[in-house]
């Protein structure tokens, strides 16, 4: 079981108590007569629970009286011996910079000075003469509107809440005019003819301008896509089309689709013809031709009849076939 330094002495005690121990070591005697000290969050400081008139200074405590003393886990709760934590370092400015930094997000991104020197410096007024974040200057910065902030709360005994709000308020309206003003120069210079240097953000349109150029004079490239060989997925796509894709020039009004779905013309036999049925159909071609020539007339004549003549024409063929 692990022990504390304070309690190490006492099991010592007790060890010698119950003759496990012959004989006490080298170190019981000079930790006796200088105990180890006790560490902060274990020391108890007594104070006094009732102050004058009767009323206490600690929270009220709820307890169950009804079950105090009754359970074991009651008795085991009030042992406990609380874990040492060390104290949470806070300091007021970091909880004014955490809300800053969340209303002004990119504020993070300008740049800083991080070295030690004169940039970190409070520089103008400070304490009661301090009344306006415009007596750090037209361009205040982070800090110091954070300093302005816990200013007006440390010294002129504004809340945390308005301080916040009117050191942020002066800070936008500062930022606003030198923003503004920066403008209006640039406008004035290059009316009077001042060649400025391109931003960041014309030089990032720059360079994605000439990318883009690069990109355009690979693309015309064509890809062969011939059938006997295997297809490739081209790195680059092209905008170019191949003729054999292109349909038909003009309407057809769907006769070219139609083609391609109509039967093969019929196999022409060359030589001489044997058998009863060749001899009989090749003897016999206007009699061929007089049946296809019948064929088509009465296939003219469905399609020309509307459904009620069909209907009649296929009654009266039932009907004299019935009567047969």
């Amino acid at each position: 079981m692990r022990k504390l330094a304070t309690q190490v002495p006492a099991s010592v005690s007790r060890l010698l108590q119950s003759s496990l121990l012959q004989s006490p070591p080298a170190w019981y005697t000079p930790v006796l007569a200088n105990p180890p000290p006790v560490l902060p969050p274990r020391q108890t400081v007594p104070r006094q629970r009732k102050l004058p008139g009767g009323v206490s200074d600690l929270p009220p405590q709820h307890t169950d009286r009804s079950k105090e003393g009754l359970t074991r886990t009651h008795k085991m709760k009030h042992l406990r011996e609380t874990k040492p934590r060390p104290q949470e370092i806070v300091y007021p400015e970091d909880r004014v910079r955490r809300q800053f930094f969340k209303d002004f997000p990119f504020e993070a991104l300008r740049p800083t000075s991080l070295v030690e020197g004169q940039d970190l410096r409070d520089e103008g007024a400070t304490g009661r003469e301090w009344i306006s974040l415009a007596q750090r200057g037209a361009y205040p910065t982070v800090e110091s509107t954070i300093a302005f902030a816990l200013n007006l709360h440390n010294v002129h005994g504004r809340t945390i809440s308005d301080a916040y709000a009117i050191a942020t308020e002066e800070f936008v309206q500062l930022r606003s005019a030198h923003e503004m003003s920066t403008l209006a120069a640039e406008l004035e210079a290059r009316a009077h003819g001042a060649d400025l240097k391109a931003d960041s953000f014309e030089r990032a349109f720059a360079l994605e301008g000439r990318a883009l150029d690069t990109l355009g004079s690979s693309s015309t490239t064509t890809v062969s896509t011939s059938p006997s060989t295997k297809y490739r997925k081209p790195s680059r796509w092209s905008s170019t089309v191949s003729p054999s894709a292109l349909s038909a020039p003009g309407f057809t009004g769907g006769e070219s689709y139609v083609q391609k779905w109509r039967l093969p013309p019929p196999l022409q036999v060359s030589g001489e013809a044997s058998g009863d049925l060749v001899s009989a159909v090749t003897s016999k071609p206007g009699a061929i031709r007089g049946a296809e020539r019948v064929e088509k007339q009465q296939e003219r004549r469905v399609e020309e009849m509307d459904d009620l003549e069909l209907l009649d024409a296929a009654i009266g063929q039932s009907h004299s076939g019935g009567s047969r």
